[in-house]
């Protein structure tokens, strides 16, 4: 149904471009306040523990998606062409 498929990406969008950027720059400005600004121009560690919190939580959201999405009939992917 197209309808429902365009209310469905709109709000992908709106979850992605909306919420997700705000929940983002907020964690990561607290984060940064946390981890580095409060302790002068930071050091090296700082910045490294800094960058290594969204990377770890990346690859946590890149594990849900491979555990999550795969193709359920491996044959009929492979007839596709796929």
């Amino acid at each position: 149904n197209p309808t429902i498929r365009g209310q469905a990406q709109g709000f992908l969008v709106l979850v992605t471009y909306g919420a997700g950027m705000l929940i983002g720059a907020q964690s990561t400005g607290w984060l940064f306040n946390e981890l580095v600004s409060g302790n002068g121009a930071g050091t090296m560690e700082q910045w490294q523990i800094y960058w290594m919190v969204p990377a770890i939580f990346a690859a946590v959201v890149m594990a849900f998606f491979a555990a999550m999405f795969y193709e359920k009939n491996a044959a009929t992917a492979s007839e596709r062409g796929a």
